[in-house]
């Protein structure tokens, strides 16, 4: 106990000890935990980082737990800190507010590897048109009341396009399309129909 308080890491112990390996207090500073969910992880934990380097604190990063597109951050994070590569363009069809002067991959002359992801609210089959445009208003109007809401998806890397469900569909029905065709240029073929 250091000036009343706790020393957490006096008693840590590794989960196995390798051959060779000393026993160590772990290093002062901030660890991060990068979770997985594939690209969509990755793609948060990218906003994340760089909210953090906003606020000063990706510097006092010391250590950094990952799986599946947490590792896929994680290797980005540290190949971009050492210099060993720049980020040339995203590929969505907007600029993110949180790195403005990266272009995307149609103003840097590649369109064809554009692809912008979708995230939005799915319901049962068969729902009305008149309840999935109450549901598209409400959520309208809330991110329209609490700019915060916006701002805090933006501090993430994620553009914010509050659809109706026509749009949606639609945004859908293209991102299915581009993917096929990726599919058929690389010789893919689906493993079973979707219904």
């Amino acid at each position: 106990m250091a000036n009343g308080k706790a020393d957490v890491t006096e008693n840590v112990q590794p989960v196995r000890f390798i051959e060779g390996d000393q026993p160590a207090k772990p290093k002062p500073g901030m660890a991060l935990c990068l979770s997985g969910g594939g690209y969509r992880a990755m793609l948060f934990h990218v906003g994340a980082l760089m909210r953090l380097n906003q606020m000063g604190l990706l510097r006092t990063v010391v250590r950094v737990s990952s799986v599946s597109g947490g590792s896929i951050a994680a290797a980005m994070l540290g190949l971009i800190q050492s210099g060993k590569i720049k980020i040339l363009a995203i590929t969505s069809s907007k600029r993110v507010a949180i790195a403005p002067d990266v272009p995307t991959v149609t103003e840097a002359g590649f369109p064809f590897l554009g692809m912008d992801s979708l995230i939005g609210i799915y319901g049962p089959r068969g729902m009305s048109n008149a309840l999935r445009d109450k549901i598209a208003a409400d959520v309208q109007a809330v991110i329209a009341a609490d700019p915060t809401i916006a701002q805090r998806l933006a501090a993430t890397a994620q553009i914010v396009d509050i659809r109706g469900p026509a749009e949606f569909a639609t945004g859908i029905k293209e991102m299915r399309d581009q993917l096929a065709d990726i599919a058929k240029v690389l010789g893919i073929k689906a493993a079973q129909q979707a219904q």
